[in-house]
């Protein structure tokens, strides 16, 4: 009957004038999942978390930077006086170009360009003008300490374990959002609900007190029958205005995160998601460990534990590098006994090796890798047990919850039925006016709780299907930021 009469309003609003379009328009139903989309669509929450996730995805670029080339080049001029009290003018440049493999090995190329012209020579045999030119390929082998290049295989591993915890965090901040929005939503539902409620009550408590006024016209009742309606109507009257107040306030707050309107008007629903595969216990835990931002985040320490770990067992190696190196090398110029010229190739294999004696912070450090990765392997058992009785209360919630909505229903249907019996036997003269305010007291508390009992199963199925990643898609904060400052020069 309310929601014809509301019906039955808005057609009459809207047939009132020529000015349709300035009218307030019907209120629609706002589901759950509706009201996320628009708050994942418009929350900023959602572009911070694809700001942050984009910042740590640039880590990658900073790792493999480490196996590029490097190139250095220097150049000089000088005027000095040599060691025999002569001048001299000098031009010095040289180059390097190297890099590093995942294998460890260092590769470099390197050359050296000089010209040198001075006021007196030393001896006649040696060019003045002089220029000399050197070449070398060096490659730099390790067999020990920094095979492997453990720094930069920490370093990939780092990356992408701050990648994951980055985006398990912000799905985290995201999950306590939609968390508190379904919770906001069904607190908004319930008070919904009991505004309906109390107006279906409001509506036959008017009926009720016509009927009587009637009948005291007839004679036929006494001033308590009308005193009595008319307290139980002010007290209902009383009850919405006051669920008015809430409903007002709940409704501007899911505005404001949806980013809707002030004053935009909507009816939340009951209506709830169901999850088939309830009774697979062992598959919905396995689905929740998979999906749960705080195991992800401490699997992303973990990994990075396993990293130091392996790093420190590098760094307490000895170091044991072959070294090798081929190139060419000339000297030209004048002399007095005519033009010099002289090339020759350069080769060299040289063995280092270095042993730490004193190996105490090497093996503290070790083992403060150790104790993180059993710290982070601890975590992740507690968030697994956690979790157990977590999904656990939620199946066993719905469970009992579906009981609770068809028991209130019965029972409502029963005291619907009891209300109407009883104003059949009041216009037949046969019952009283209390009778009949206590009965409608009872229907209106089994509607509540019936009503109540369906948002209650809703809720907790939405909560299930939130740890189950069924409410919102993560892939929305994996996309690049919606907009991209440039590089800075």
């Amino acid at each position: 009957m309310t929601a014809l009469a509301l019906i039955l309003g808005w057609a009459m609003t809207a047939y009132a004038g020529p000015q349709a379009d300035t009218q307030p328009q019907p209120p629609q139903v706002l589901t759950l999942d509706a009201m996320i989309e628009s708050i994942i669509g418009h929350y900023p929450t959602i572009n911070i978390a694809s700001i942050e996730i984009e910042r740590s995805r640039q880590e990658f670029a900073k790792v493999d930077s480490q196996l590029g080339w490097v190139l250095s080049a220097q150049a000089g001029v000088s005027h000095d006086v040599t060691f025999i009290n002569s001048t001299s003018d000098r031009f010095d440049t040289s180059a390097r170009i190297g890099r590093r493999y995942e294998s460890g090995t260092q590769f470099d190329v390197s050359g050296q360009y000089g010209y040198e012209d001075a006021s007196v020579t030393f001896t006649p045999l040696i060019p003045n003008p002089a220029e000399r030119a050197r070449i070398d390929l060096s490659w730099r082998i390790p067999f020990g300490r920094g095979d492997g290049n453990p720094q930069y295989q920490q370093g990939k591993v780092t990356a992408e374990s701050a990648l994951q915890a980055q985006t398990a965090n912000q799905i985290y901040i995201i999950d306590n959002l939609i968390q508190q929005s379904i919770n906001m939503y069904y607190d908004a539902a319930e008070t919904y609900m009991r505004i309906l409620d109390a107006e279906k009550a409001i509506d036959r408590a008017n009926k009720l007190k016509k009927f009587i006024e009637r009948n005291m016209q007839l004679g036929l009742s006494e001033k308590k029958d009308i005193l009595g309606v008319q307290a139980q109507l002010d007290r209902l009257i009383s009850q919405r205005d006051t669920l008015n107040i809430a409903w007002s306030r709940q409704k501007s707050e899911i505005n404001r995160l949806t980013g809707e309107s002030l004053h935009r008007d909507f009816i939340p629903s009951a209506e709830y998601r169901e999850i088939s595969e309830l009774g697979q216990f062992d598959d919905l835990l396995e689905r929740v460990y998979a999906r749960d931002p705080q195991m992800e985040f401490q699997r992303s320490q973990f990994k990075v534990a396993e990293a130091n770990v392996a790093l420190s067992r590098d760094a307490a190696q000895d170091q044991l590098d072959v070294v090798l190196s081929v190139g060419g090398s000339s000297l030209l110029g004048d002399t007095p006994l005519g033009y010099y010229s002289q090339e020759d190739f350069a080769g060299l294999a040289r063995l280092e090796y270095q042993y730490d004696l004193d190996k105490r912070g090497f093996d503290a450090q070790l083992y403060q890798a150790m104790l993180d990765k059993q710290k982070a392997d601890e975590a992740i058992k507690k968030l697994e047990h956690d979790i157990q009785y977590l999904v656990d209360s939620l199946v066993q919630q719905i469970k009992y919850n579906k009981l609770a909505v068809s028991s209130n229903q019965r029972r409502f249907e029963i005291e619907n039925k009891k209300l109407q019996e009883a104003l059949q036997r009041y216009r037949e003269g046969r019952s009283d006016t209390k009778e009949i305010i206590d009965f409608e007291n009872d229907l209106f508390a089994s509607s509540l709780f019936y009503e109540n009992q369906k948002l209650q199963l809703a809720r907790v199925y939405a909560s299930l299907n939130l740890l189950l990643g069924r409410i919102w898609d993560t892939q929305v904060i994996e996309k690049a930021p919606p907009t991209t400052p440039g590089i800075p020069q």
